[in-house]
């Protein structure tokens, strides 16, 4: 694999459930470029540079999986059907809680990177003059986005939602919990009005809409963003198609464009910008700054490399 400049970290790290993945093998060495770096990337048979990258990833869908090259999105009609589809929506909080019934608080790693990728939170966090800072965090399950800020941040106060009771419950038995600086709902995101808790600087929905039918994207941004102040930003992070996740789903896991169904029921949606700007921007929020984020992840003891692709985004609430 080939950097030159514009490398924005390379660091070590344990497990790549850091990387927000399925995958819970050990790893080595993981590099991260965002898309201005001139990374290069296997497609196929082809090596190709940043600029041709841009291209592929938006206009082809040749991709390659299990050393076979085929499309992403080819053949969904085969095995999507409207009955399938409606069953895993209406156990989708089922299957979040029993993810985290399961799994309790020991699945993801705190994020500590929000700091590093989010500028204007760091700006708003370390003001001269020390101004509260509200923090809405969407898809909470445990708290590993905010958790790590309110360590760190004694002016940051947040309030976190998520639609599995179980999150919620392990969340309120956190010893950091207490119903002050941090406090934890259960609520569904994706129904009108159902966001109550009103006036943040900031929503975080890292790793969240990706889980959310796309029929109900839509209705979730703007229930986010009526949570806001004016002013107010949506910091988010989430999968990006061509993401190696994705290239590992079968056909059979298929539910609808770039819409994946997990062995446990739960469900994982790939962005293109496009798409994501189209969402943000027909709530009425005006995009920041938006990029894709790339990571390849080198396991040195089993000779293999990963591709993780993420999308990067900030969106800011204009007034109502």
């Amino acid at each position: 694999m080939e950097y030159r400049e514009n490398a924005v970290s390379i660091r070590t790290f344990l497990s790549l459930s850091d990387l927000d993945g399925e995958v819970e093998r050990k790893s080595d060495v993981e590099v991260e470029t965002n898309e201005t770096s001139t990374e290069v990337l296997n497609f196929g048979n082809e090596w190709v540079t940043e600029s041709q990258q841009i291209f592929l990833y938006h206009n082809v869908n040749q991709t390659t999986r299990n050393d076979k090259t085929e499309t992403v999105n080819e053949g969904m009609e085969d095995v999507i059907t409207a009955k399938r589809v409606k069953r895993f929506e209406d156990e989708a909080s089922r299957n979040w809680n029993t993810f985290y019934q399961r799994n309790t608080d020991r699945f993801f790693k705190d994020r500590h990177y929000l700091t590093k990728v989010f500028p204007e939170l760091l700006a708003r966090l370390t003001s001269t003059d020390r101004a509260k800072v509200s923090i809405l965090e969407v898809g909470c399950g445990v708290a590993n986005t905010v958790i790590p800020l309110l360590n760190r941040f004694l002016n940051c106060y947040a309030t976190t939602v998520d639609f599995a009771p179980s999150a919620i419950k392990l969340l309120q038995e956190n010893e950091l919990y207490d119903n002050v600086r941090l406090r934890a709902f259960v609520c569904d995101v994706t129904i009108p009005g159902s966001i109550v808790w009103k006036g943040h600087d900031f929503a975080t929905m890292i790793f969240v809409l990706s889980a959310i039918t796309p029929e109900k994207m839509q209705a979730t941004i703007q229930n986010v963003r009526n949570s806001l102040k004016p002013g107010g930003i949506i910091l988010f992070r989430d999968y990006a198609q061509y993401d190696m996740a994705q290239l590992r789903f079968s056909k059979a896991q298929r539910l609808g464009y770039n819409l994946y169904v997990r062995q446990d029921g739960t469900r994982s949606f790939f962005f293109t910008l496009e798409g994501l700007d189209m969402l943000f921007t027909s709530c009425g929020m005006q995009r920041v700054h938006a990029s894709y984020v790339r990571r390849e992840v080198v396991n040195n003891k089993e000779g293999k490399t990963m591709k993780r692709m993420f999308v990067n985004a900030c969106y800011i609430n204009m007034e109502h």
